[in-house]
């Protein structure tokens, strides 16, 4: 399936011009009229369904007559607007939604961009070793990327990789816990390709189109080959029960992630906060006019379930008063009693580590 999807509200945003720089500018009255056509087509027949079609149809009525002038030209505020009003009646969470035009000056550069991208990540990147009663427990933070392509792929694998071999004990984890508290929104192929290892070809993660036609997740995120497994160090936790955190924050592409993991079914438990809500798939749609329609095609499930809709609501719920590091403390204890690793590991380890947290 060749489409372009885009998962980021946040990175759309940043390219997005200030409306009211935008109000003065001018449509021809034939382009505005073949755009707000497009849109209608494309909303009418690959979006999500809308909370009411009576809702619906009067957003459709009001951008015809918008566009329906005799005017040889109209302001592009109003045009977007009714474009604006369109895609709020979709019924996906708020996260359709159109990129206006960059004005001259505003937009960074794709250098810029992928630079900023780059910093971010860095400054994002968590690899650490959790203790339990029952041994070691590598705590990877996968952090949210903005940059697109495959060296942003490759750049990201590597960097996941790097940052963990130079974590010194990271060989004597006998469990994962991936922490997606971080994962707030962006582009989620870099660390979905980074975390290739632990999804297994029996992965039951799906998208659901507006007809209800379920496509497994990775038939459309293909998954790349990024270099020799036995140098991946993720390969040594392949096959076993995965805790993974999430936060109030986990958004957009940070819930395609763990979709993506809930899709491995038994052996995934999650802890932490019900997610953000964005659990929609976007497709990216450029306008002739410079702006982009980003359109909610999708909702994602798992195995036979019915498909997401809002926040993901976690297996084990943080307690009251729970903060983060609590939370990924109860993943850690889970995840090394489940794992096989830390049961062969012996119980040299895993008495040591308890009479050290004094259990």
């Amino acid at each position: 399936m060749k489409k372009l999807y885009l998962l980021a509200l946040t990175f759309c945003a940043a390219f997005s011009i200030d409306p009211q720089e935008a109000g003065d500018a001018l449509i021809p009255s034939e382009a505005a009229r073949q755009m707000a056509h497009r849109v209608v087509g494309i909303v009418t027949s690959t979006a999500l369904p809308p909370r009411s079609k009576p809702e619906q149809a009067k957003a459709i009525d009001a951008l015809m007559r918008v566009v329906e002038v005799p005017e040889t030209s109209i302001r592009s505020d109003r045009l977007y607007d009714g474009i604006d009003a369109l895609l709020a009646t979709i019924d996906a969470d708020g996260h359709s939604f159109l990129v206006r035009p960059a004005s001259r000056g505003t937009a960074p550069s794709a250098s810029a961009a992928v630079a900023n991208g780059a910093s971010a990540m860095a400054a994002g990147t968590s690899v650490r070793i959790a203790e339990s009663a029952h041994g070691k427990v590598l705590h990877w933070t996968p952090p949210a990327v903005q940059e697109t392509g495959g060296e942003a792929i490759a750049s990201y694998v590597r960097k996941m990789r790097d940052d963990i071999l130079r974590e010194p004990a990271w060989k004597t984890a006998c469990a994962l816990v991936i922490d997606l508290s971080r994962q707030t929104g962006g582009n989620s192929n870099p660390p979905l390709q980074a975390m290739d290892a632990l999804f297994s070809p029996a992965n039951q993660s799906y998208l659901v189109d507006n007809k209800g036609t379920r496509i497994p997740l990775f038939n459309v995120f293909a998954r790349v080959s990024s270099g020799d497994a036995a140098h991946d160090p993720l390969t040594r936790f392949s096959g076993l029960p995965l805790a993974v955190v999430v936060g109030e924050q986990t958004s957009s592409a940070g819930e395609m992630l763990l979709v993506a993991l809930l899709g491995e079914t038994a052996r995934v438990r999650t802890f932490g906060w019900k997610s953000g809500g964005q659990t929609t798939v976007n497709m990216s749609y450029p306008m002739q006019d410079g702006s982009t329609l980003v359109v909610s095609e999708h909702r994602y499930a798992v195995a036979d379930d019915a498909p997401f809709k809002g926040g993901i609501v976690p297996v084990d719920g943080a307690g009251q008063g729970d903060g983060l590091e609590d939370v990924v403390q109860k993943a850690a204890a889970w995840s090394a009693r489940q794992s096989r690793l830390c049961q062969s590991n012996g119980s040299d380890s895993g008495r040591k580590t308890a009479q050290k947290l004094g259990k």
